[in-house]
C-alpha cells in the first residue's frame, strides 16, 4: 500500500457515529459551500471494524432524505472501506454494499485501495453510481479505469507527500554543496 496506513486511515471518526450530528455537520459544511462528502462505513475503536451494512445503509439513508426534504444539494459519496481494512473476501462484501448504499440514496460510491481490474469491473458493474477510486502505485492507469468505467479517482495525499520528498532532497543538496547551484 502508499504511506497511508489502514490504521491511519480507518481511525478518522469522520463527522460523528450520531446521525443527527453527522447531519447538523453536513448542513454547516453545506452553508460554507462545500457540496459533496465522503461517509465511511468503517470505524477505529479499540481496533478497526466495519459498522454492520443495515446500520450503516441507515445512516446514508437518514442522511439522504434530510437533505432531500431540506432541498439541500449535497453529494452523498458512500465510502466503503473493505479493502481498506483488508477484509477476507473485499470485493464480496464491496458489491454487498454498494446495493444497499445505492438503495439507500448515496449519490456516489468510493472504494479506497481497490486495484484490481477484475474486481474494479465487478464494482462498477454492481452499481448505476458514479464508482470512486484511490490510488495506490498498483492502480491500473487512467485509460485502463476509463474504459472499466471508473469515474474518479482520489489521490489523498499522494501529491503532498511527492512534493515533500522532492522539497526534501533539494534540501539535502543545498546543505551538502552548501551552494545554490543545484536549483539552477
Amino acid at each position: 500500500m502508499s504511506d497511508t496506513t489502514n490504521a491511519d486511515s480507518c481511525n478518522k471518526a469522520g463527522y460523528s457515529r450520531d446521525t443527527s450530528k453527522i447531519i447538523q455537520n453536513i448542513e454547516k459544511l453545506h452553508e460554507l459551500g462545500v457540496v459533496g462528502v465522503n461517509i465511511e462505513d468503517s470505524v477505529k475503536g479499540e481496533e478497526l471494524y466495519m459498522q454492520p451494512v443495515d446500520d450503516f445503509q441507515k445512516i446514508v439513508s437518514s442522511i439522504a432524505n434530510h437533505l432531500e426534504q431540506k432541498n439541500i444539494k449535497m453529494f452523498l459519496n458512500a465510502r466503503i472501506d473493505a479493502f481498506l481494512c483488508e477484509l477476507p473476501s473485499p470485493i464480496t462484501e464491496t458489491v454487498k454494499r454498494i446495493k444497499a448504499y445505492e438503495s439507500a440514496g448515496a449519490n456516489g460510491i468510493f472504494v479506497p485501495f481497490i486495484n484490481n481490474k477484475n474486481e474494479i469491473r465487478k464494482a462498477v458493474e454492481a452499481t448505476k453510481l458514479p464508482l470512486n477510486v484511490f490510488s495506490t502505485p498498483t492502480l491500473p492507469g487512467f485509460k485502463a479505469l476509463s474504459a472499466l468505467g471508473v469515474r474518479r479517482i482520489s489521490m489523498g495525499r499522494a501529491v503532498h507527500i511527492a512534493l515533500t520528498r522532492s522539497l526534501e532532497k533539494i534540501i539535502k543538496t543545498i546543505k551538502e554543496d552548501q551552494s545554490f547551484k543545484s536549483l539552477y
